[in-house]
């Protein structure tokens, strides 16, 4: 039997159950990427989904490796094309433009 392409009725319980949460988390890291661009005096709830990014980010990281570790590769890809998506605020916030940093003046 492939998992490539598990079908709903092929996860477990417990799988369901977390990739319930992972959608959610990721709908939640989707609406975060957005809350640097959009100011809070025209959509406050955004604002919390921004507060709450370096949060979600690594739980989607977690749950992503999960369905790796499991062997469901159609979902961990999925997920990780999410985490890609945000890769501008991911380098952004946790500072990965370590190359592109200007050097300390020498004085």
């Amino acid at each position: 039997m492939s998992k490539w392409k598990p079908g709903w009725g092929e996860l477990h319980l417990f799988d369901k159950v977390i990739l319930l949460l992972q959608t959610g988390v990721s709908l939640a890291l989707i609406c975060s990427y957005f809350a640097p661009m959009i100011s809070p005096r025209d959509f406050w709830q955004l604002a919390f989904a921004g507060l709450a990014y370096p949060y979600l980010a690594v739980t989607c990281v977690i749950l992503s490796l999960y369905w790796l570790i499991r062997r469901y590769w159609s979902i961990a890809i999925l997920f990780a094309v999410i985490l890609v998506a945000g890769w501008n605020v991911h380098r952004t916030f946790w500072g990965f433009g370590w190359a592109n940093a200007p050097l300390d003046d020498p004085k």
